[in-house]
């Protein structure tokens, strides 16, 4: 049952599969005895989002400014797989006591708006994940 949710289902991610799993058990055995035991043995002891690839990776690429000015609320990625643009990938933007994250719609993009708004200068680190991307 672990498999079907991923490859009937399109689960990816650790956690998802894991729990889909264990739903489709006690869907087939009903509520037995046992039922409880094997919900608690078979847990995720780990990152629960890991997203497991189904696929070869592909590189993503991303476009978005090279510098942000002091006073910019927001920066607009553009996330592509080098053909196309890439939905839900997820983009995140850290450092300078900002803390975003945002998916991408169906072009691609996403626009994060960063509060507090930085007032100083220094780096603010961008990582973009996709289901069978290469983490950039």
């Amino acid at each position: 049952r672990l498999w079907d949710g991923v490859f009937a289902n399109g689960i990816t991610t650790l956690g998802d599969i894991t729990h889909n799993a264990k739903m489709q058990t006690l869907a087939h055995f009903g509520a037995v005895t046992n039922m409880y035991y094997y919900f608690e043995m078979y847990n995720m002891l780990g990152d629960a989002t890991i997203d497991l690839y189904t696929n070869t990776y592909y590189t993503l690429h991303a476009t978005y400014p090279a510098e942000i000015m002091l006073g910019m609320s927001s920066v607009t990625f553009t996330v592509t797989d080098a053909k196309a643009p890439v939905a839900n990938a997820l983009v995140s933007l850290r450092g300078l006591n900002v803390q975003q994250v945002g998916y991408t719609d169906a072009s691609g993009n996403v626009t994060l708006v960063m509060d507090p708004i930085p007032n100083t200068v220094g780096t603010l680190n961008v990582v973009i994940t996709a289901h069978n991307g290469k983490r950039r």
